[in-house]
C-alpha cells in the first residue's frame, strides 16, 4: 500500500484493514510467519508460527524472529494510538527472553509527545519493550 494511502487513516482503521483483509499484508508477514489477529486502541494480538527457517542449528527458536515478532506486536500497539498522517519507528528495544512464543499481546504502557513505551509478553518467560517515536509528516517512498 503506498504510504499516501496508508497516512489518510488512523492507525487504528488501518489495523483494522488489516484484520479485514481490505489493506493488503506487508510482505514480510508472510516470509516471517507473522499474522495480526486482533486489535483495539493501545493493544493489539499476534499470532505466529516459526518454521524450521527460523531455527538456530542449536534447535532453538532464533532471538531474532523473536525480536521480529516482539517489535512488531509493539509497533502495531502504538500505530494504533496515532491519528492520520502520522508515523512511528522504534528508537529502542529490549528483549529477554527463555522461551518460545506464538501468540504475543502487546500494549502501550506511557504515551508523550514524541514518544511511547510499549510492552510484549508472548509467554510467561518473556518479556519485551520498546521507545517508539511518532512523527508529524508522511512515510517516505520505499526506493
Amino acid at each position: 500500500m503506498p504510504p499516501e494511502v496508508a497516512g489518510r487513516t488512523s492507525g487504528f482503521e488501518f489495523l483494522q484493514g488489516l484484520l479485514d483483509a481490505s489493506n493488503p499484508a506487508p510482505p514480510f508477514s508472510e516470509v516471517a510467519d507473522v499474522w495480526p489477529i486482533s486489535a483495539e486502541v493501545d493493544r493489539v494480538v499476534f499470532e505466529a508460527a516459526p518454521s524450521a527457517r527460523v531455527y538456530h542449528p542449536m534447535g532453538l527458536v532464533d532471538g531474532g524472529w523473536l525480536a521480529l515478532l516482539l517489535d512488531t506486536a509493539m509497533g502495531c500497539a502504538v500505530h494504533s494510538t496515532l491519528e492520520p498522517g502520522r508515523i512511528y519507528t522504534t528508537v529502542e528495544m529490549k528483549t529477554a527472553s527463555s522461551g518460545r512464543s506464538a501468540r504475543p499481546r502487546a500494549s502501550c504502557a506511557a504515551k508523550g509527545c514524541f514518544c511511547t513505551l510499549a510492552v510484549a509478553s508472548p509467554a510467561r518467560k518473556a518479556r519485551s519493550s520498546t521507545a517508539q517515536v511518532a512523527l508529524s509528516r508522511t512515510a517516505p517512498r520505499p526506493v
